[in-house]
């Protein structure tokens, strides 16, 4: 594979260099750490971008998916909530470049990805020659409607606790959505303003002719790391205050909190044991509390030796959807999920990440993370949290609402 290394000096001016220059292109991913870590600081890249676009995967998911296990090149992908049923196709494209910055390096590299020599080294001169412009472009001011009103959440929240009051299930995560329209999208204008207000260390900006994403998730899904599979699932919230630490130390000691997270451990746990070699699943951190740009939140790292034989398209069927964003038991939540949720979750609750020609790769969870779709002018984001028992359904919508603000205030809404 063809390789140029640039070394830089200023990280953030390289990074905006390389946000400006995939913008002149119809597809692009970025994948932005914003100089945080992942809890335990399992991470690889600073940043990581598929830019150009040489081969999109078609058919179902099944479809695609063993297209990307039989592929020797690098992908980038983005699956819906509703992956393995037909309602929502994933996006999964070859890039025709890719571009990564390593943790505490000083070096981008880019990598042809399937492009002609010529073309790849024609490329390399465009990118060398080119200046960012600041467009500074006027962001769209947006009201969004709720699909759920506050009395409506309330009354649904209480039949969730009475299904598992009932013994229906554990807990499961329910979720509501906001919706407006515009004709204006000023798609990387956007995102910059929403990273600059977030800085999210799972960061992505999606620019495709099917669907743009802002996302600011604060959680990885899963990423396989030589033979080793992370999980590293978030349950568990509370607002930053100026005393955070003792913020940090309430949510650590919070019941109802742990209770939520624990069970989505023991959930991940199932998961990964039906792809991993036997006994070598861990918890590697329990209930573990980071602070992020606006909330806490508890995050458990878990760990396994996957098998030899499973495939990136088998990791998937067991382990998708994650379970932070569905509940327990996973498949009965599911069915409940599809009955109290007011809209589809779409592409929300899916994940964004890439896989590397040797089968390497990682995802975060789909979250706090705005859609725009082209074809129809639709804008979109979604909030939610655990439901369990011990619930209070006021503070429950008063989280989600906290988990909606930056996205809110980014259209000054």
């Amino acid at each position: 594979m063809q390789s140029k290394v640039y070394p830089f000096e200023s990280l953030t001016q390289i990074k905006q260099r390389i946000y400006d220059f995939a913008d002149t292109f119809e597809w692009a991913q970025v994948l932005d750490s914003n100089q945080r870590h992942s809890a335990l600081e399992l991470d690889v890249y600073e940043l990581i971008a598929g830019i150009g676009m040489v081969n999109l995967l078609s058919g179902n998911a099944e479809q695609q998916l063993l297209q990307l296990n039989q592929s020797k090149h690098w992908h980038f992908f983005v699956l819906p909530y509703t992956l393995f049923e037909d309602q929502d196709v994933p996006i999964i494209f070859q890039a025709a470049t890719v571009w990564r910055i390593e943790k505490q390096s000083n070096s981008l590299i880019i990598d042809n990805n399937g492009m002609s020599e010529q073309a790849f080294l024609a490329l390399l001169g465009q990118w060398e020659d080119y200046v960012s412009v600041d467009l500074s472009l006027t962001l769209p001011k947006l009201s969004f409607t709720p699909d759920t009103n506050h009395e409506q959440y309330i009354k649904q929240v209480k039949a969730i606790q009475q299904n598992i009051y009932d013994g229906a299930y554990y807990e499961l995560n329910y979720c509501i959505g906001f919706n407006a329209y515009t004709n204006h999208w000023p798609s990387l204008s956007l995102f910059k303003a929403f990273n600059a207000l977030t800085q999210s260390p799972f960061a992505a900006w999606i620019k495709t002719p099917q669907l743009h994403v802002l996302c600011s998730s604060p959680e990885r899904f899963l990423a396989l790391q030589n033979q080793t599979l992370i999980a590293q699932p978030i349950k568990g919230t509370n607002r930053i205050e100026p005393d955070n630490d003792l913020q940090l130390q309430r949510l650590k000691q919070s019941e109802k909190d742990r209770a939520e997270n624990v069970m989505i451990v023991d959930l991940m746990r199932n998961d990964l044991g039906q792809v991993s070699d036997a006994g070598t699943v861990k918890v590697q951190e329990l209930c573990g509390a980071y602070a992020y740009t606006s909330v806490n939140h508890l995050v458990s790292s878990i760990t396994a030796v996957k098998k030899t034989s499973a495939l990136f398209s088998d990791v998937m069927q067991a382990c998708f959807p994650m379970g932070s964003m569905t509940g327990a038991p996973k498949q009965e939540v599911m069915k409940h999920i599809q009955l109290y949720e007011s809209s589809s979750r779409g592409y929300y609750s899916g994940s964004i990440g890439y896989c590397t020609p040797d089968g390497q790769f990682d995802s975060n969870v789909l979250i706090r993370s705005i859609v725009y779709t082209p074809g129809n002018h639709a804008v979109s984001y979604h909030v939610g949290g655990a439901i369990v028992l011990d619930s209070d359904p006021e503070s429950e919508y008063q989280e989600c609402l906290l988990k909606g603000e930056k996205m809110a205030k980014l259209f000054n809404a």
